[in-house]
């Protein structure tokens, strides 16, 4: 299986002032005169403005860039080619056409390693034979449209001291089959292609060798790893940029100059604003770029299409949710102020005694409808609706309260999505969540993760037990936590905008003591979560965890604190929902009526004294009342008749639950 490759140059940074393509073209200006071979790799199969208006692709505007730099009064490379493996080598002209076989004619049988040559002495002339009167070439039919001659004459023609030569090699991600298991012929014309980087026809420090480039490699491609690091690790001659999706700036200026082709209604204003600040094209064409965050100008001009073949327009936020996740409605319009004035109280219905975490949680949703934070309306902005970290004793109500939070947003508990942290302990599962890498076992099946989301965007997503998982998986998240976004194995991005992601630990539940009071056990939780994402992991694999950077990202404002659950009418609450379950399904399937009495719950309560946690109760009724009462129906399976009671009673002189079942007595 390949080896990851590791890249030797960081990224170019894109932020002073100028557009993210203006900055691009003018990286590769200045390192073309003194580099000998530039690597593009990210986002090199987007579209590109060519200054006039016009987009096309990368390698069109490239050459454009690079016909027109200038040495002085003269030009930079007075040859240019374009070369994939398809539609072999092309050139901008027929002079550069006769020019490049030239230099092939008269290097002839001159190189040093003529006896490597990979074929016949005429197979580096334009294919006509050397006897017959020469004819003016035509530069439609391309040359060498395999890499082992194409390599080869381009290895000589840069090796010229007469001409200074650009090459641009495309489509390269394809160029091997395995980067790091190549087959011999591979191996061979990727030893040319680096000899022809390294090679130059004059001194490393003659005057004349400084004063511009003598030759230069462009190497154009979508995926770095696919390439052998040999080709870029540790070169100083060779530079890697990475191309960047368009910033707000391209974004805008495309959107500008296509607004005809747009068709949205006017989008909806968010709370306190007047409708009447949408009404002008300026607006709502600043609105869509910020919508289209992470979109490339390829996906803008789809999203121009979609808007046109559509029956009637849509709102701006509502075409962008359309074309990202294949429906135009999100529930987050459902909020309303109502729904959220009311949202307290009906998630403590469900999560009992946890006041303190409800509050917060209905924060979080006020702050997502008001614009605050996240998203309003599926609106702006590109970071998850609600990030909260719970942490708590085990069995309080971590796990349902997120339950509970995808039932009142979007009407259904299974929007709940939840992963089971303790099976990503090991670094290499961080393939499951979003995929395996190209060429390895799985990678077609893409990212546990990433098809959860992709499949259902609008939801609530649970990281349960998070300590649980290595440091490596946990890394995952320092993108979604930023940029709302991840990209799996297959390179498809998933876009977590629409999501409220949830992470709980019991981390401190250990040394934590019931009897505390509420600030100093909100005081414990908050300091052992903060130790374990600071404090970094020792040699036997004991301590923290060691990622500051990842509780920065969660912000220590979200994290949420769970209490013991020690007040004794809260606990018969607990027994008394967990028993409507029991009484609802006799009910159903037996026409029987459930009756507990409450010295039966409080009976109940007592058994399961010894812990502090909603779970210890779920365990007590199963032990102590599921059970037997099972039992009991078993032996009288022949009794049970709709309209009789059967009740459930712990007598003063027992220790464990009566039942008997009997008829209604009519009066």
């Amino acid at each position: 299986m390949p080896a990851t490759s590791t890249r030797t140059t960081s990224p170019v940074d894109f932020g002073n002032g100028k557009s993210a393509a203006e900055d691009l073209f003018h990286i590769i200006a200045r390192e073309s005169g003194y580099r000998r071979c530039l690597i593009l790799e990210g986002n090199v199969r987007d579209l590109f403005d060519d200054g006039k208006g016009h987009y096309l692709l990368l390698p069109e505007v490239l050459s454009a860039h690079l016909a027109a730099m200038q040495q002085g009064n003269v030009p930079r490379f007075t040859i240019l080619g374009h070369w994939d493996r398809v539609d072999g080598l092309r050139f901008a002209n027929p002079v550069m056409m006769q020019s490049f076989q030239r230099v092939l004619r008269q290097s002839h049988g001159s190189s040093p390693d003529h006896h490597a040559q990979t074929g016949p002495a005429d197979v580096y002339d334009d294919g006509i034979a050397a006897s017959g009167p020469r004819q003016q070439p035509d530069t439609n039919r391309p040359l060498y449209s395999q890499p082992e001659e194409a390599f080869a004459a381009m290895r000589r023609v840069l090796c010229c001291e007469a001409e200074r030569a650009a090459f641009i090699l495309d489509w390269t991600e394809h160029l091997v089959a395995n980067p790091s298991h190549q087959e011999l012929a591979e191996r061979q014309f990727l030893t040319v292609l680096a000899k022809a980087v390294v090679e130059r026809p004059c001194s490393q420090v003659d005057v004349e060798a400084q004063n511009g480039p003598s030759g230069l490699l462009v190497i154009i491609t979508s995926n770095l790893g696919n390439l052998p690091p040999s080709l870029y690790k540790d070169n100083p001659r060779t530079k890697v940029i990475t191309v960047p999706k368009p910033d707000r700036l391209q974004r805008l200026t495309f959107l500008q100059q296509n607004q005809r082709n747009l068709r949205v209604a006017d989008p909806k204003p968010a709370p306190g604003q007047p409708v009447h600040q949408y009404g002008s094209c300026e607006v709502i064409l600043d609105k869509m770029a910020d919508l289209c965050d992470g979109l490339s100008i390829v996906d803008l001009r789809n999203l121009l299409s979609l808007s046109r073949q559509l029956p009637s327009k849509i709102r701006p936020d509502r075409l962008v949710n359309l074309y990202k996740f294949g429906q135009q409605h999100s529930p987050w319009e459902d909020l309303d102020r109502q729904r959220l004035q009311n949202a307290a109280a009906e998630l403590k219905k469900r999560v009992l005694g946890q006041d303190e975490a409800v509050e917060t949680v209905t924060t979080m949703l006020k702050r997502a409808y008001m614009g605050l934070g996240g998203l309003h309306h599926s609106s702006d902005r590109k970071k998850p609706k609600g990030i909260l970290f719970f942490v708590g004793p085990t069995g309080v109500g971590k796990t349902e309260l997120a339950k509970a939070i995808a039932a009142f947003l979007f009407g259904d508990e299974g929007a709940c999505i939840r992963f089971d942290m303790s099976e990503y302990g090991s670094e290499h599962d961080a393939h499951r969540l979003v995929g395996a890498p190209p060429s390895y076992v799985g990678f077609e099946q893409g990212g546990q993760l990433t098809n959860a989301v992709r499949q259902r965007p609008f939801c609530v997503l649970l990281f349960d037990e998070i300590e649980k998982a290595d440091g490596r998986v946990l890394d995952k998240f320092l993108q979604i936590l930023e940029d709302g976004r991840l990209t799996d194995g297959r390179g498809q991005t998933t876009y977590f905008s629409e999501t409220v992601i949830i992470f709980t630990s019991n981390i401190g539940a250990s040394r934590s003591d019931a009897i505390l009071d509420r600030n100093e056990h909100v005081r414990h939780f908050k300091e052992m979560v903060s130790a374990y994402f600071k404090e970094p992991r020792r040699a036997d694999g004991k301590g923290g965890l060691g990622r500051p950077e990842l509780l920065s990202r969660l912000g220590e404002n979200n994290i949420v604190v769970f209490n013991h659950i020690t007040d004794p009418a809260i606990r018969r609450r607990i027994v008394r929902s967990k028993l409507h379950v029991i009484e609802e399904d006799l009910r159903e399937r037996y026409g029987l009526e459930l009756k507990v009495c409450d010295l039966c719950l409080d009976w109940l309560d007592v058994r399961s004294r010894d812990g502090s946690a909603g779970r210890d109760l779920i365990n007590v009724i199963e032990r102590d009342l599921t059970n037997p009462l099972s039992n009991f129906m078993f032996d009288r399976e022949h009794q049970l008749s709709a309209g009789r009671i059967l009740s459930a009673d712990v007598p003063s002189n027992e220790n464990q639950i009566i039942f008997r079942l009997y008829e209604v007595t009519k009066s």
